[in-house]
């Protein structure tokens, strides 16, 4: 228990760490968790059922923060240029997976979902996977290898302890023939 506390007050953004300290936040430290409506940015928090936007507050209690700041003017053209790319210009498809990544940034478990990006090589999808990965940083968007959700022995499945502190979690490339565990994906 001690090092699970100890754990979470290292993550916590240094501006919130720096309030508990100084006694200004009166709670456990178990109950810094990630609300999933809010996002931390490095120069504001923005409420994702809303768009609006914040400064910082102790009261969130915030302890992820995405390391670069928000600009809702940003057009971001290389990262549409490789969606594109990788849906082979169906505009239906690739707004259906900004919807989806939009939803895996919130957090919220209400839809039971499972998304599997299926084609050959070369096309894109690796990179953009990694691209919102390096975006949203470690803290939000965790990795699971693959096995851990086909694999048969109890020891895989013990990999899947990053989905409790991640937003979005994104599993390495599937052999062919693989099956995933139906009823280890409806505990997840």
């Amino acid at each position: 228990p001690i090092a699970g506390v100890a754990r979470r007050l290292l993550n916590l953004h240094p501006g919130t760490f720096l309030a508990y300290l100084a006694g200004e936040v009166q709670c456990d430290a178990k109950s810094f968790t990630q609300p999933a409506h809010l996002l931390n940015f490095r120069n504001l928090t923005l409420n994702l059922d809303t768009l609006q936007t914040h400064p910082h507050r102790a009261v969130d209690r915030l302890r992820h923060l995405v390391d670069c700041n928000w600009n809702p003017a940003a057009d971001c053209p290389e990262f549409k240029r490789v969606m594109n790319d990788a849906s082979k210009g169906d505009a239906a498809y690739t707004d259906y997976r900004l919807r989806l990544y939009f939803y895996g940034m919130t957090g919220r478990t209400n839809h039971h979902l499972v998304h599997i990006l299926w084609g050959g090589g070369g096309n894109g999808k690796s990179i953009e996977l990694e691209t919102l990965e390096d975006i949203l940083g470690d803290e939000i968007v965790g990795r699971v290898n693959i096995e851990a959700i086909t694999g048969k022995r109890r020891e895989d499945a013990l990999a899947l302890a990053v989905f409790a502190d991640h937003r979005m979690v994104l599993a390495s490339e599937s052999e062919t023939g693989d099956k995933f565990r139906i009823s280890l994906l409806k505990e997840i």
